[in-house]
């Protein structure tokens, strides 16, 4: 019986819509303190993360961290250019609570904010502070997960 019933769960589980992540698009070879074919991901201090980042050229990375201890994830492309970054937790919450842009790093590389996801946020304090490239066309704002921020 007791199989049973794992087999059902796992059965479920796997036909469960998979929780869709946060998606940014960015274009590498904008000014910001990276080279013009990498971006740099600004993770607020004093935060804990774990979360899975595909940077959109098929590289995928986990990074699990507590961010006054280690530096910002920074990918390096092939070539310049613009391209999709999709982030997921690996955690049931706050796997990714805070991006962090405040007027620094690569700011204006980041363009467009395409989905918010199902990442839960605890804090917006200069998230995107100095995106002068930003434009938000993510519709599902509705469904973000907001109830922690404060």
């Amino acid at each position: 019986m007791k199989y049973l019933i794992l087999l059902v769960c796992a059965v479920v589980c796997s036909l469960l819509p998979a929780a869709e992540p946060f998606r940014i698009q960015v274009k590498t070879d904008n000014p910001g303190t990276s080279t013009s074919t990498q971006f740099t991901l600004p993770l607020a201090p004093g935060e804990t993360y774990d979360f899975t980042i595909d940077w959109g050229d098929g590289a995928v990375e986990s990074i699990a961290r507590f961010t006054d201890t280690w530096t910002n994830p920074t990918h390096t492309y092939a070539v310049a250019g613009t391209y999709t970054i999709s982030i997921s937790e690996n955690t049931a919450t706050s796997g990714f609570p805070h991006i962090y842009f405040e007027y620094g790093d690569d700011r204006l590389k980041l363009l467009q904010l395409v989905q918010w996801g199902a990442v839960h946020w605890t804090s917006f304090n200069s998230a995107f502070t100095g995106c002068e490239n930003l434009v938000i066309t993510a519709t599902d704002h509705a469904t973000a997960h907001t109830g922690t921020v404060t």
